[in-house]
């Protein structure tokens, strides 16, 4: 049911941009968006609501090309495999049950992830390459396995090349600073950021502590900044979140809202963007408003297994009978 409702988001995806895609390396971002506007649309069952989180990882290779490239490239993907496959099993090559196998394992998850997985599928696109124009049986398999692990390597050596020793470096660094964060150093934290900036940007992790070290450094604007980019490559809601605390603190209380709520819609089965947007009506004045989020939020099923959440749910239920009463 869960992989359902993630192939039923990215098509959902894939529909706003069918020619084009969102851009490699944007499929989370792209999802999320996607997952919000799903539920926004109406009231939807509580299973999807349960099944909703922030994933990583398509689920289908398929479809992340289809979310990062579009249609066209999905098509021409799918076809390769395709044709590879039919060509080195109408050769007798052994190789080709290994695609047919990899191609499936594609569909339900995410091997490709994995550099090693990307270089096995390198090599045995390049098996089937390599046996275009010879008779079947007159060149022996493993020749053609031969050429497809030379082109795999050459493959492997151009997929590390961006992957730096300047880009590990950073990651290194920020490892390091991330004990600021534990310390509460935020404007050392801010300070190293700022000089990792250019190796790490995409990378959504060191984006998010970025945008908190800035917010609880008072530099809410370019707080905001750092969190947008976040946002375009994670699916998790606490980019927003955080967006809404630095609206808040910039006094733009509707703004903040809109953030809160759209979280709420990315992640529908979480209560936390419920209580931040009860508490942010609440300081506007607005008891009515609180009292509908607070009765919307104890309408979603808590797991008690999960003590954050039963608390959380405690809160907003506590806080609803006191304004219950209050209006008495």
């Amino acid at each position: 049911l869960g992989r359902m409702h993630m192939w039923t988001i990215e098509c959902r995806a894939i529909s706003a941009r069918p020619l084009t895609g969102y851009g490699p390396g944007r499929l989370s971002g792209a999802y999320g968006e996607a997952q919000a506007d799903y539920f926004k649309r109406g009231n939807r069952p509580k299973i999807r609501m349960r099944l909703a989180g922030s994933p990583e990882y398509a689920f289908n290779e398929y479809l992340r090309v289809g979310v990062e490239a579009g249609v066209p490239a999905m098509t021409l993907a799918i076809l390769a495999v395709i044709y590879s496959i039919v060509t080195l099993l109408r050769r007798n090559n052994p190789v080709g049950y290994g695609l047919l196998a990899l191609s499936v394992f594609a569909a339900f998850s995410y091997p490709l992830s994995s550099p090693v997985h990307c270089c096995v599928l390198v090599s045995m696109l390049a098996s089937a390459s390599a046996s275009l124009g010879t008779p079947a049986g007159r060149r022996p398999a493993i020749v053609n396995s031969s050429l497809g692990f030379i082109l795999a390597s050459i493959a492997a050596a151009l997929l590390y090349m961006p992957y730096s020793r300047k880009t590990k470096e950073a990651e290194q660094e920020w490892i390091t600073s991330q004990g600021w964060l534990q310390m509460r150093r935020y404007d050392l934290v801010v300070n190293d950021a700022a000089i990792l900036y250019p190796a790490l940007k995409d990378d959504y992790r060191f984006l998010y502590d970025y945008g908190r070290a800035l917010f609880e450094s008072g530099q809410y604007e370019k707080s905001i900044s750092i969190l947008q980019e976040g946002t375009l490559l994670s699916s998790d809601p606490a980019f927003h979140l955080m967006t809404g605390r630095n609206q808040e603190a910039l006094g733009r209380r509707e703004l903040a809202k809109e953030e809160y709520l759209h979280a709420h819609y990315m992640t529908p089965g979480r209560l936390y963007p419920l209580r931040l947007l009860m508490a942010c009506q609440l300081a506007d004045g607005d008891t009515a408003s609180a009292v509908i989020t607070a009765r919307k939020a104890l309408g979603i099923p808590v797991n008690e297994k999960n003590l954050t959440m039963h608390n959380l749910h405690s809160e907003i239920e506590s806080d609803l009978h006191s304004l219950c009463h209050e209006e008495q």
